[in-house]
């Protein structure tokens, strides 16, 4: 066989491949590509993916919605994650912030309870120091006259220094006072919890009668005589009855103040009250302004 006969094959061998089969697939992928795109279908979507997998042809093709979408998504969740981060890290260090601060307030109340302590241990020093100088000087005394002085003390004042008192001391003590007295600085006594309460009480009340003679003084003399003055006698009398039992010397003052008239009024309807204070101080009144 010749060189031409073999090359004649040859060709024709091609010829037979294009002819029978390349042709035939190449006419009916047309046919269908044209059928398909007359029919509405979208031939686009899927062939884009199927070149999008195919190497250095994807870098080729423009990007689908699809991976713009997704390629979005991806750097929204980067940039999510980095804020979830920086948040993470601002709040472990506002952690330690409170953790710091919540250490340095429970050390400083320890130290605000501590210096409670002492002030309240000095406190109590002071005030055992102060009763018990004044206990002292009425032990010193006899217990007629402690007794008799006592008695122009307050309740509380009577009760802060009994308190400090023997068993034996506080018994000779109010023996000598009035019973009425005695009484009452018994029960109070009894009823006394602790030393600090009994040294608050009477201040307390101290400092009431402080504070009331400092307003008494807020008005004049004549002003307070011109109230007693246009008040009724009866009303007039009963208030000074019980001033004059504390206070006999502004009793005195206040109705030299008052007029004749408005006076005798007064120590009248004094000495008609049903105690016999009331005329006792009358009397006592009366030979006073004599």
């Amino acid at each position: 066989m010749t060189e031409t006969s073999v090359d004649n094959q040859k060709v024709s061998m091609w010829a037979r491949i294009l002819y029978y089969f390349i042709i035939p697939v190449v006419f009916a992928s047309v046919l269908t590509i044209v059928l398909l795109t007359i029919t509405g279908y979208d031939l686009k979507t899927p062939m884009m993916k199927v070149a999008q997998n195919i190497p250095y042809v994807d870098s080729l093709l423009p990007k689908s919605e699809e991976a713009i979408a997704k390629e979005n998504d991806t750097s929204e969740v980067e940039k999510l994650t980095l804020q979830i981060a920086e948040l993470e890290t601002q709040l472990a260090s506002a952690n330690e912030q409170i953790e710091s601060q919540t250490i340095s307030n429970k050390e400083q109340r320890i130290q605000l309870v501590k210096l409670q302590e002492e002030v309240d241990t000095k406190v109590d020093e002071e005030i055992t120091t102060k009763v018990q100088a004044l206990k002292d000087l009425y032990v010193k005394m006899s217990a007629r006259k402690a007794s008799s002085i006592l008695e122009t003390l307050t309740l509380e004042e009577q009760v802060l220094i009994l308190y400090t008192m023997t068993a034996q001391q506080q018994k000779d003590i109010l023996e000598r006072m009035e019973p009425e007295n005695a009484a009452e600085a018994s029960i109070a006594l009894k009823d006394v919890a602790s030393l600090e309460d009994a040294y608050v009480a009477a201040n307390d009340v101290r400092q009431e009668i402080v504070d009331e003679r400092e307003q008494m003084e807020l008005f004049t003399l004549e002003d307070i005589s011109l109230t007693f003055a246009f008040m009724e006698a009866k009303s007039a009398a009963e208030i000074l009855a019980e001033v004059y039992a504390s206070n006999n010397d502004l009793v005195i003052a206040i109705l030299q103040e008052i007029d004749v008239a408005s006076r005798s009024s007064i120590l009248a309807e004094m000495n008609d009250m049903n105690d016999a204070e009331g005329k006792n101080y009358a009397a006592a009144i009366s030979q006073s302004l004599n």
